[in-house]
């Protein structure tokens, strides 16, 4: 359990990251693919038993990874798109409700049992979620020229981070009772796929005209991406032990991605309110109460 609690607190400090971004205006979408390069030869190098492609294909688990790697960059360009549309709300509240996804996934895919306990948990976990998200001002962007695609924008947010989290919960789950060099391995392939899109994105947006190397290459943009690297080579290594030594004890999937969703967004927020003197209205603390009432339904039910 400290694993996964050590990874909750890992992935937070991902959200701290994406403070500093914002406040020395660096590039999300550079900065994101130098993490991805980032976090592949830092997690190649701590392998124990370098990955080779013979070695990588006989694995049960790359169907996850290559999914997992293709998925993030563009569920990442799709929030930064919906957010620019319509708000950084509509967003939030889109990404947070996609808990739904990996619980209802794992409860069918993996043979959970539902008893009326791990639904009033879950349920709790998204009430407090979405109390967590609502900012003041913070919704459909004004002079946004409405297309009906826009319809569709948070459900494609909703369904992205859905598939995009039991990736990861499937990835934990799979690497059950692994060791160190068999998780690095898979931290390699998924950023390494990860890189690959960001790579191919960014030369077509270059030839499109829409990106330049000399902006990829800024020096925050690659001090940025770098920091990230180290900080997600840490959160998703922490992450997946700590599935896979849950699963072993026999938790169920669908309690830990609650758990992990709700732990990240509240510890983010604490930081926020101590270390940026971020102002959070009445709703937010609420969801914050809400939040750790959850989390001890869901533990006790494990």
């Amino acid at each position: 359990m400290l694993i996964f609690i050590l990874g909750i607190f890992c992935a937070a400090g991902l959200f701290i990251t994406f403070k500093f971004w914002d406040k020395y205006d660096v590039d999300p979408f550079f900065a994101t693919v130098i993490n991805y390069l980032t976090s592949a030869v830092v997690s190649y190098f701590i392998c124990a038993e370098k990955p080779t492609v013979a070695s990588t294909i006989a694995v049960d688990w790359l169907p996850f990874a290559i999914g997992l790697g293709c998925i993030s960059l563009i569920d990442f360009n799709l929030n930064s798109y919906v957010t620019k549309k319509l708000g950084i709300g509509v967003t939030s509240i889109s990404s947070k409700l996609s808990l739904l996804i990996p619980v209802t996934l794992a409860i069918v895919l993996f043979n959970e049992t539902v008893t009326g306990i791990k639904v009033l948990g879950v349920a709790a976990a998204i009430v407090a979620l979405i109390l967590i998200s609502i900012r003041k001002g913070e919704g459909i962007s004004k002079g946004v020229q409405w297309k009906k695609i826009y319809y569709f924008l948070p459900l494609f947010v909703f369904v992205g981070s859905g598939v995009n989290d039991f990736l990861m919960l499937s990835l934990g789950r799979v690497n059950s009772g692994a060791n160190a060099s068999d998780v690095t391995n898979v931290v390699f392939v998924v950023f390494t796929m990860a890189f690959l899109v960001g790579i191919v994105t960014f030369i077509a947006s270059m030839l499109a005209g829409k990106m330049s190397v000399k902006g990829f290459l800024k020096k925050r943009n690659i001090i940025g991406g770098v920091v990230m690297g180290l900080v997600s080579v840490c959160c998703f290594s922490l992450y997946l032990f700590g599935v896979g030594q849950l699963t072993e004890k026999g938790w169920d999937g669908s309690i830990l991605a609650s758990i992990y969703a709700i732990g990240v967004l509240t510890i983010s927020v604490l930081c926020g309110i101590i270390g940026f003197k971020e102002r959070f209205s009445l709703l937010n603390y609420i969801g914050i109460v809400v939040a750790l009432v959850s989390i001890a339904i869901l533990s006790a039910t494990a």
